[in-house]
């Protein structure tokens, strides 16, 4: 079993899909810089970042080591544990006692690399492969002490069985944000609604829950009318689903 260390900050799981562009530590060594300084300002267990537009994880609070287990798609952070047998064999008794709190959800193209935040990718020399489907996945964390001498934090992911279509937007937008997703509320009254929002260093974006009975091409043609239709052209593009293309809005 592998486990992943850091020089004392955040490790992060970046898509191998975008990994190129993950710069980590400033040059000058200012940890609140760069890419690095992004990861370190996440004080939660577990929240997404952008990284070239697309989401990666990072482990923030603790800098402890870590492995993943597949089986139950689970990381497991070894806080305090005589060994790193000793934290593996506890999971089971920490996986009932559990009390798990919801973290931001992540979208995911594909697998991921976990590793140091502190590296640039150029510059790995140590990383564990996690090898996750497409698909949005439900992020839970929990603090167990499942005994006396040892203490983790789990982070469970659940690929979520609810269809979706991510939203990018960039540049002066002609509208609220808000306003947009009370457009795409409406539009998609019974098959859907926007389940998130949020903005980052590639521009704003928003997350839309399909109900997975309906028709994703429906689905798909009501969202970019909506937003063609609020004078979004060349400023949105839209990610259906489990799909790793954009598709680019056109005027109205």
């Amino acid at each position: 079993m592998e486990w992943i260390t850091t020089g004392g900050g955040p490790l992060i799981a970046v898509p191998e899909a975008v990994l190129g562009a993950w710069q980590g530590a400033d040059d000058e060594g200012d940890e609140d810089a760069g890419d690095y300084g992004r990861a370190c300002a996440v004080d939660e267990y577990a929240a997404p970042i952008d990284v070239a537009g697309t989401p990666a994880l990072v482990l923030g609070d603790d800098p402890a080591p870590t492995t993943f287990l597949p089986q139950c798609s689970l990381l497991v952070r070894r806080s305090a544990a005589d060994s790193a047998e000793a934290a593996l064999a506890a999971v089971d008794r920490a996986l009932m006692e559990a009390a798990w709190a919801e973290q931001p959800a992540w979208n995911v193209p594909g697998p991921v690399l976990l590793f140091d935040a502190a590296y640039a990718a150029a510059d790995l020399t140590d990383s564990l492969r996690l090898d996750l489907a497409p698909g949005r996945y439900r992020v839970e964390s929990a603090y167990v002490e499942p005994d006396e001498h040892t203490w983790l934090v789990l982070i469970r992911l659940t690929k979520s069985v609810t269809d979706f279509i991510e939203i990018r937007l960039t540049g002066a937008l002609p509208v609220d944000r808000d306003d947009i997703e009370d457009a795409l509320n409406e539009a998609l009254t019974g098959i859907g609604e926007v389940s998130g929002a949020g903005s980052g260093a590639f521009g704003a974006h928003l997350d839309v829950d399909i109900d997975p009975e309906a028709e994703r091409d429906e689905a798909v043609d009501r969202v970019l009318g909506v937003l063609s239709r609020l004078g979004l052209a060349g400023m949105a593009r839209i990610r259906p689903g489990d799909g790793s293309e954009w598709i680019e809005v056109g005027a109205a």
